[in-house]
């Protein structure tokens, strides 16, 4: 209104769900069908200005065989807030198969509690030192340069390939005993290794890595469906002979320091810097490391059996 965002309270509306078919005569063919109308949702862009932001589809692949996806935006929700999904909508199919009323527990706080509380967090003195800390912290990085077979091209081109490394059972237990011997996370302990290999290809032993955090500072916002992520930055020194305890302790108080300041929004850090924005590269880090531990709540309707599809 007048040049300035505004907030507009949309009325509930409800969803008509209707099993939509799948083209093939056969149990292959549906399933082909299935994975591609899946990438295809995958890849769907969303209208901001006119178009609610979840989109639900129900498809029929057998008799007894439903696949239901669910596609939110990211700007209404994060990691955190799926896991709330899949245990209110349990929670919900069990009261109504029940021939109930859905009932969910109260909420404390809206999102727009949260949004104004951010606001003010913005103009106080503790948060304007947590700004000084990033901005202190970060001064003088340089970009990690990774080698690739080619130059980086001009212009927002995101198409990329993705590897898939599965660490067997014993692996994960050994690296799980380091952490604990050494009163570090497992994540720690992961960050540790990619920071080592990251110096020997590169040759640099100073940069910077990015992190997601969940971002939700109180229980109140726990029980909260919405965007609350914000990005840290770790900047890594890795010594020239340091052995790999040695960068776990390293690693381990750079990431306690950066999670003690994790409520500063990282765009406010991006221009506290100065940094001048390019459509290709991440601002300050160019690796974003993600270790997917949100709750989760297992997926119970009665009368009926589940199976969670990645």
């Amino acid at each position: 209104i007048d040049g300035n965002p505004s907030i507009e309270l949309l009325p509930p509306y409800t969803l008509s769900l209707k099993p939509e078919s799948l083209d093939g005569s056969t149990q292959a063919d549906k399933e082909a069908s299935f994975d591609q109308r899946l990438s295809q949702e995958a890849r769907y862009c969303f209208n901001l200005n006119s178009e609610r932001l979840l989109r639900i589809r129900l498809f029929e692949v057998a008799p007894q065989d439903y696949r239901l996806t669910l596609n939110v935006h990211h700007i209404i929700s994060d990691g955190w807030s799926l896991g709330l999904i899949v245990k209110e909508l349990s929670h919900a199919y069990s009261q109504l198969s029940g021939a109930k009323g859905i009932e969910l527990p109260p909420l404390s706080i809206q999102y727009g509690d949260y949004a104004h509380w951010l606001r003010n967090e913005a103009q106080n003195q503790e948060n304007q030192q947590g700004l000084s800390f990033w901005l202190d912290n970060l001064k003088g990085s340089v970009p990690l340069e990774l080698p690739a077979d080619y130059p980086r091209r001009a212009g927002g081109k995101f198409k990329s390939l993705s590897a898939e490394i599965c660490l067997d059972e014993e692996m994960t237990s050994q690296l799980n005993r380091v952490a604990s011997t050494n009163n570090a996370s497992l994540f720690m302990v992961l960050l540790a290794g990619l920071n080592l290999l990251m110096a020997r290809l590169t040759g640099q032993h100073d940069f910077c890595i990015g992190a997601p955090v969940a971002n939700r500072p109180n229980q109140d916002c726990e029980q909260l469906i919405g965007m609350f992520m914000n990005t840290v930055v770790f900047r890594m020194q890795v010594g020239g002979d340091e052995n790999f305890i040695t960068q776990l302790q390293r690693v381990k108080q750079t990431t306690l320091d950066a999670y003690a300041h994790q409520d500063v929004p990282f765009e406010r850090i991006v221009d506290g810097l100065g940094i001048e924005r390019d459509t290709t590269r991440t601002p300050i880090f160019q690796i974003f490391v993600n270790m997917l531990n949100f709750p989760f709540h297992d997926l119970e309707m009665a009368g009926v059996g589940i199976e969670v599809c990645e």
